[in-house]
């Protein structure tokens, strides 16, 4: 499933925004919007935070009183009786459209919070009602993926303590006490507080630090960590003596195999491997009531019709019946004139009385026969749930030497406890698995004959009682399984340790788990550090990590890593506080802020300024391989910008991903801020046209040709517009002509160039030069293009 994703924004009277609602369309994985300073870009920002949130944060973390913010959202200008809101098309990830809209009904005051009323689909609805469109929000005080110059130094200008929120969600620590305890051992100013992928890392690096070292210095790609674990699995292999395969998941087979071999003089951990319990589909309602309406249907129709339906069917559709206008001869006996127009009207009726039973027919038996499958399989994947010991006959377990005896011998009396609770969850869900299999193979022999033949089905509430009894059975194995899980980890940990250590093992298992997942670590290692080092590459001056204070149970400091080498080794560890620049502060509080997002799962950023504008070197940066990175994890990017110089550099580098282009201006305080779609103008698409026409590669060259005939559309829209305001019909406007393509509006333009003979003939080649970049015929020539375009802009020249 993907992200969700904005498709449209609607504001007004919020902030800066005044009565006319202003409405942006997102139609591209980018948007870019500009405007100078304190013309309504925060405002836009905010008006995001507020419709998923319901505040704005600036109130809490600015304001040395919160009366500052009294009266702050609604617009002071907006007329009594207008209503202040924010709406939004947002598209899931299944790719359905859902509106949500925030209306204010009381504004902050000195002493209280504001009054809001969400909506969703137009139902009110309570904020927990986001998640299930897709919307995610984080930790407060920064919930919304919404990130703006008063936000990036939060973390820094916030106490220490205030900071751990916000750490556990992006570091997966569920409690501080915990993590602390985790690194009381450690050097103060030596060691970062490691997440647990990196926990594993460094307990695999015991046994392969030649090669899985590096991993720890700086975020690494997926080729480097592909190649570090091919040659640490190498390298353990051949010190056993034998070859490594070259294929990368054989090689991890051949380690495991070598561990399990290694364990297994001890105990045979292998014995406590089982698979994860598969869903099972339930009976749905719809399903059920279709074996009812085949019952009801089948009762409508008498049993020998049934059985002459299909006869009957393949005689009416032999073409001499299907013709005959008066008696012919049967088809079936040959006997002269005897099946006569009425006898093939009886036959048709027959037949139409049918229709019905057959549709429910076919329904019934593929119904009955997904049922038969699922509750086949059912017992089968509950026993593969199972631990391999229980499903071993005893003969095999007793030449493994996998007792209860033995297990108890290698953990000793103060294990006692724990295994006695494992031994007691295990029978408890070795009757529940015997419940369900019981249940399902009851059930199962009922719906066989059944789904075999749907004559045999004659009681379809019968079907339903059944279906429920296999369910209660398979969420109660579930819940046992469930709770047995943490208790059967306790002892079969318990006894990996102790394998590992009397073969000389530890840290094997580890390397093998990170080996089959290097996803996962790629993804930690693409947090925050893989963010920073995407703005200020190469720096030896570098964010390193975060620790808990020393001596404090709660408080959380942030540490920047201080090297004089190239690969960052060795490095010395201050506090950002004291050594970072501001500039430094800021593209560290963007890291922190995208590291969380994308961790999150959130579909959507907005991003308020998020350089300084000082920074042009790592503005850069942020336009390309920031951007790039977060467009390539499918996360929609919106980004307001006071600088002109981003915004068009951000507009021709993503052309290709059609990016919206806005403008925002604060004409009067009275109208409030206004929205402009600029790529939306006409120069704007014959420039976009002009660009992609010069591409070598053929699919630009069709989208220009798109971007052309969309230019024409719009040339043709603004003639028309001219013509009748010329003639006095104020109120024209481009709305008018909404979902008029070339072909509606072309010849009504030829008409009005008037200035030369051969100009509605220029018009008229412009479509048939771009009509194949809309559909899939051979893409157009750039010569072809580059004419329609000349022509084009000629034409504008001319006339408008």
């Amino acid at each position: 499933m993907s992200p969700c994703r904005i498709s449209k924004l609607e504001i007004q009277g919020f902030r800066s925004f005044g009565r006319d609602a202003q409405t942006l369309e997102f139609s591209a994985p980018l948007a870019a919007i500009w405007g100078p300073n304190s013309q309504g870009k925060t405002s836009l920002a905010e008006a995001v935070e507020f419709l998923l949130t319901g505040e704005i944060v600036r109130r809490a973390l600015m304001a040395s009183g919160q009366d500052e913010f009294a009266d702050a959202l609604r617009n002071a200008h907006l007329p009594a009786g207008t209503p202040c809101f924010v709406q939004a098309t947002i598209i899931d990830g299944d790719g359905a459209p859902h509106t949500i809209k925030r209306t204010l009904k009381t504004d902050y005051g000195k002493k209280q919070d504001c009054e809001t009323k969400l909506e969703i689909d137009g139902a009110a609805a309570s904020e927990t009602a986001l998640a299930g469109i897709g919307i995610v929000l984080s930790q407060p005080p920064l919930r919304a993926p919404v990130l703006a110059q008063h936000k990036l130094g939060y973390l820094f200008s916030a106490k220490p303590q205030d900071r751990a929120g916000y750490f556990k969600a992006l570091l997966e620590v569920t409690d501080l006490d915990e993590f602390r305890s985790a690194v009381t051992a450690l050097e103060k100013e030596s060691e970062v507080v490691p997440g647990p992928l990196i926990v594993k890392l460094e307990v695999a690096i015991e046994v392969a630090g030649r090669h899985l070292r590096p991993l720890l210095t700086k975020a690494q790609d997926a080729a480097a960590i592909d190649a570090a674990f091919a040659a640490a699995c190498k390298n353990l292999i051949e010190v056993f003596g034998e070859t490594a395969p070259v294929d990368h998941t054989a090689r991890v087979d051949k380690v495991e195999a070598i561990l399990a071999e290694k364990r297994a003089k001890t105990f045979a951990i292998k014995g406590f491997d089982r698979k994860a319990l598969p869903s099972w589909s339930y009976a749905s309602d719809q399903q059920h009531e279709k074996l009812t309406r085949y019952l009801t249907e089948r009762a409508k129709v008498d049993e020998e019709t049934r059985r002459l339906a299909t006869l009957f069917t393949e005689a009416l559709a032999l073409p001499a019946v299907a013709s005959a206008a008066g008696s012919i001869d049967c088809p079936l006996c040959g006997t002269e004139d005897s099946l006569t127009s009425e006898r093939i009207a009886f036959i048709r009726a027959r037949v139409a009385d049918t229709e019905g039973f057959k549709v429910a027919e076919k329904e019934a038996r593929e119904t009955l026969s997904q049922m038969d499958s699922s509750l086949k399989a059912l017992p089968n994947g509950a026993t593969a749930s199972l631990p391999a010991f229980i499903t071993n006959p005893s003969k095999s377990r007793r030449a493994r030497n996998f007792r209860v005896e033995k297990i108890r011998e290698l953990l000793g009396d103060e294990r006692k406890a724990t295994i006695d609770t494992w031994l007691a969850a295990l029978r408890r869900l070795t009757r529940r698995r015997t419940t369900l299999r019981v249940s399902a193979n009851k059930f199962a022999a009922l719906v066989a004959p059944c789904a075999a033949n749907p004559e045999a089905l004659m009681d379809a509430d019968a079907i339903r009682a059944g279906f429920a009894d296999v369910v209660a059975a398979y969420d109660f194995f579930a819940l046992t399984l469930k709770e047995y899980d943490p208790l059967e980890k306790a002892v079969s940990s318990a006894l990996k340790t102790v394998a590992d250590t009397q073969s000389k093992t530890a840290g094997w298992q580890e390397l093998i788990d990170l080996a089959r997942d290097q996803a996962n670590l790629s993804t930690a290692s693409d947090g925050v550090q893989k963010w920073w080092d995407l703005l200020r590459p190469e720096e030896l001056s570098f964010f390193s990590g975060v620790i808990p204070r020393p001596g404090a149970r709660r408080t959380i400091d942030f540490k920047a890593g201080l090297s004089v080498n190239a690969d960052r080794s060795n490095p010395k560890l201050r506090d950002v506080i004291a050594v970072f620049s501001m500039s430094q502060l800021h593209c560290l509080g963007l890291s922190l802020f995208l590291a969380r997002a994308v961790k999150e799962g959130t579909g959507f950023v907005v991003l308020d300024d998020p350089i300084l504008s000082s920074d042009e070197d790592y503005r850069a940066y942020f336009n390309a391989p920031v951007i790039e990175t977060l467009l390539a994890l499918g996360v929609q990017v919106v980004l307001l910008t006071q600088d002109q110089r981003t915004w068009k550099d951000l507009g021709e580098r993503y052309l290709h991903q059609n990016i919206s282009l806005f403008q925002i201006v604060l004409q009067s305080p009275a109208s409030g801020s206004s929205v402009a779609n600029t790529a939306d103008d006409l120069e704007t698409k014959l420039v976009r046209a002009e660009t992609l026409v010069r591409g070598g590669h053929a699919s630009l060259h069709k989208q220009g040709g798109e971007v052309i005939r969309d230019a024409a559309e719009r040339f043709c829209k603004e003639m028309l517009i001219k013509t009748r305001r010329a003639n006095g019909d104020a109120a024209a406007s481009l709305n008018d002509y909404d979902r008029k393509n070339l072909g509606n509006l072309g010849p009504q333009v030829e008409t009005l160039l008037t200035l030369d003979p051969s100009h509605p003939g220029k018009l008229r080649t412009i479509g048939g030069a771009v009509n194949p970049a809309k559909h899939d015929d051979a893409v157009p020539a750039a010569g072809v293009l580059k004419v329609a375009l000349g022509d084009l802009r000629f034409l504008k020249k001319k006339y408008l």
